[in-house]
């Protein structure tokens, strides 16, 4: 789970992940497995719009991952993805089971500019 603020991006890192390998492979990338229903997900500045694409590690540490709420959109549990991350390993190179990642969307507070006659 990751916290963000409404209207802004969210720069996705290695650490949200959770990665760990009992045979100390290293991480290669992730596989978005279920797009966001309520944000979109974007990897160096394209929309992500199908669940085939890998992103490799190379973008995740470059900071080219970025989940986007929908304007306004705020809440806890807000929105979520499912991914499957990669590996080096010789064997199974791919998760067989979907990891969640939810996104936490904190309300921005909006102040309505009135100008009054002098």
């Amino acid at each position: 789970m990751v916290e963000s603020s409404e209207d802004q991006s969210y720069t996705i890192s290695v650490a949200d992940l959770g990665y760990s390998d009992a045979n100390n492979d290293e991480l290669t990338g992730l596989r978005i497995t279920t797009l966001p229903k309520k944000g979109k997900m974007m990897v160096n500045g394209t929309l992500i719009s199908s669940t085939v694409q890998v992103i490799s590690v190379t973008d995740l540490v470059a900071g080219k991952l970025k989940y986007i709420p929908g304007i306004n959109g705020n809440g806890d549990m807000y929105d979520s993805l499912k991914f499957k991350v990669r590996d080096d390993g010789l064997a199974q190179n791919e998760d067989t089971v979907s990891r969640t990642l939810t996104f936490n969307i904190t309300e921005a507070v909006s102040y309505t500019h009135l100008t009054l006659p002098t």
